[in-house]
């Protein structure tokens, strides 16, 4: 799972809620999350910014068990 899904979830929001103010399509923040996309270098600052996480964690990988939780 990627940071910026891990964040997302961890934030309670639904995509939507996150892709408006990021002014990214909900369609495109899907198929980013699950690694079928990339995102120009605006639209990832947006969402960064939105998340409240560096740009450069957005798409780095996170295990969904316990080891990397203390760190969100």
């Amino acid at each position: 799972m990627k940071w910026a899904r891990a964040q997302r979830l961890k934030l309670g929001k639904r995509l939507r809620d996150i892709a408006e103010p990021a002014r990214l399509d909900v369609g495109n923040l899907s198929k980013f999350e699950r690694g079928l996309l990339r995102l120009g270098n605006s639209e990832r600052e947006r969402l960064a910014a939105v998340l409240g996480i560096p740009v450069w964690l957005l798409e780095e990988e996170v295990q969904p068990d316990g080891n990397n939780r203390q760190a969100l």
